[in-house]
Parts: C-alpha cells; sequence; structure tokens
C-alpha cells in the first residue's frame, strides 16, 4: 500500500473493518456493563424495588440469566472433573 493509491474499494474495506472493530468493542463493554447490572438486580434485598426501577421482566430475565450463567458455570466443572 506504501508508494501507490490505495482503490477505492481498498479504502472502503479499511473504513468498514474500522467500524466494525468499533462496533465490536462498544458491544463488549456494553454486555460487561450489562452483566454488572443484571447481578446488581439479582441480589439487591428487595426484589420490588428493582421491579420498579428496572421493570419485572427485565428482573426476570436477569434472575434467568444469572441462573443459567451458575448452572453452565457447575456443568463445566462437572466435565472437568
Amino acid at each position: 500500500m506504501f508508494g501507490r493509491k490505495m482503490t477505492i474499494k481498498e479504502r472502503q474495506e479499511i473504513v468498514i473493518n474500522q467500524l466494525f472493530q468499533s462496533c465490536e468493542d462498544e458491544w463488549r463493554y456494553m454486555t460487561g456493563e450489562l452483566n454488572e447490572i443484571m447481578y446488581f438486580v439479582v441480589n439487591h434485598k428487595s426484589r420490588q424495588q428493582m421491579e420498579d426501577a428496572f421493570g419485572s421482566t427485565f428482573v426476570k430475565l436477569a434472575h434467568l440469566y444469572t441462573d443459567a450463567k451458575t448452572l453452565l458455570n457447575d456443568i463445566e466443572e462437572l466435565e472437568n472433573e
């Protein structure tokens, strides 16, 4: 690429790759944030307060997600024994 002009297609590919990488990085960050929120909701003392703040559907999904993740971790531990 040094010493010659890049074609429009080459420039488009570079831009698309950069956009994809930025989106992927942001998605990873958001996933981490969402995990923290779900564990906060599940571990909170008052389920009713969490339902008032986030909605009952989100609270149910947070509990389901954390239970499923725990179960998967338990299964992996059993397989490794």
